[in-house]
């Protein structure tokens, strides 16, 4: 069954959220803690060794993301923070309005109409670009190329802080230029992956313990630039890639064994051009703007090329334009630009056991949803969905969606979502 929002009237080194199941912003539940780590200045090849082999089981990933609940518990066992879920959104800024911003609105779930952040955090002084976190820590990735400015930025005890300037800020000089970042993603075992122009992707070892001089452990890359996505599956240790100019999905075994310039691929595992890729239930997700997502079933035994096993098809109209798409609790979650109508979210229910093409089981559309860059799904059934001028969100997604609010307040080119737990 379809159905449809309508307008209303009313008003570091621990588990890393995000992902999959366990919520895009990054990371994989399941690993050990890593060794090695540790970067080297100016941007070059991390000294001490990259990451542990193996890890646990992949489940998701992407960017923003996280999950939610009432109330919830706290990292450590005791007792529920009252804090929680709360709704972290990344800002770029722009010129005559505003500047960059990292905002958190506390309970987000119980909110019903545009109020201000809760909290905005302190040193946040270049385009805030993408998110991710663990239990402990929360990293923000800058877009820049000065000198002085950040790259990274990581702010301790996420879940509680109420301000105050970042525990470790990582700037350009040390780190080298980073602009047009797209995913990023906070693997099981400390590793923090960033995909920058000219289209690479970078990985820093044991990012909880970076410090100021600390550089990228690994870099990879294609001698046509321009991968536009990228997914790490950690429990066969592999990188997938979404090349956008005809050399398809490349993959890199072995990826956080490599140091320095990770050098080629192993293989590439189709030739299907794709620029937004996830990972959940064992199946490599990918889209590339169109009205199509392509499905690899167990993507964790795939060795060799071949093709995908089926697609969903979003029915938005002919410029139909997916930008995202993302694995929550076995839901997939689709967020498409249709043109010329408002931004639209698409979910599969129990997308695990879907093998065949289908109808998605939720369509959600509102006149409050602009074009919109990406969505999460909270344990609870809250649908926050992003566009650049803030967040909507939507109580009952999965049963009956319903508007609430759209957070607006201090957000001025809003880039990325993040929801803790």
């Amino acid at each position: 069954m379809v159905a449809w929002a309508s307008a209303c009237n009313c008003g570091g080194g621990a588990m890393p959220d995000g992902g999959t199941d366990a919520g895009p912003g990054g990371g994989r539940a399941g690993g050990s803690a890593g060794t090695g780590g540790g970067g080297s200045t100016g941007g070059g090849a991390a000294t001490g060794g990259g990451a542990a082999t193996g890890g646990g089981v992949a489940t998701g990933g992407g960017s923003g993301g996280g999950t939610s609940g009432t109330g919830g518990g706290s990292a450590d066992g005791g007792p529920p923070n009252p804090l929680l879920p709360r709704l972290v959104v990344a800002t770029r800024g722009a010129s005559g309005a505003g500047g960059p911003g990292v905002l958190i609105w506390d309970r987000a779930n119980t909110l019903a109409s545009d109020v201000a952040p809760s909290v905005t955090l302190g040193g946040v002084d270049a385009p805030a670009a993408a998110l991710a976190a663990d239990a402990l820590n929360l990293y923000v990735v800058h877009e820049t190329t000065s000198a002085g400015a950040p790259v990274l930025q990581r702010y301790a005890a996420a879940r509680t802080l109420d301000g105050g300037q970042p525990a470790v800020r990582i700037s350009a000089g040390t780190f080298g230029p980073v602009q047009q970042v797209g995913d990023v993603q906070l693997d099981a075992i400390g590793a923090l992956w960033i995909q920058r122009s000219p289209g690479e992707i970078l990985r820093i070892d044991n990012v909880a313990n970076a410090a100021t001089t600390t550089g990228w452990s690994a870099r990879y890359t294609h001698p046509f630039d321009q991968i536009g996505g990228f997914a790490f599956e950690q429990t066969n240790n592999r990188l997938f890639a979404g090349q956008v100019s005809g050399a398809g999905i490349l993959v890199w075994g072995m990826a956080n064994t490599r140091t320095g310039d990770a050098g080629m691929q192993s293989f590439v595992l189709s030739t299907d051009t794709v620029a937004q890729l996830e990972i959940g239930a064992n199946r490599l997700f990918g889209s590339f703007f169109g009205s199509d997502v392509k499905v690899w079933n167990n993507v964790g035994t795939a060795s060799a090329p071949r093709a995908f096993d089926f697609a969903l098809s979003v029915d938005a109209g002919t410029n139909a334009s997916i930008r995202d798409q993302a694995v929550f609790h076995d839901t997939l979650v689709v967020t498409v630009q249709p043109t010329p109508t408002t931004g639209q979210v698409h979910l599969w229910k129990q997308i695990s056991i879907v093998f065949t093409p289908a109808n998605a089981d939720v369509v959600i559309e509102h006149p409050m949803l602009g074009a919109v860059t990406k969505a999460v799904l909270g344990r609870d059934g809250t649908l926050y969905v992003l566009d650049p001028a803030g967040v909507s969100i939507f109580s009952d997604a999965l049963t009956a969606p319903a508007f609430k609010t759209k957070l607006q307040t201090d957000i001025f080119v809003a880039a990325d979502l993040k929801l803790l737990e």
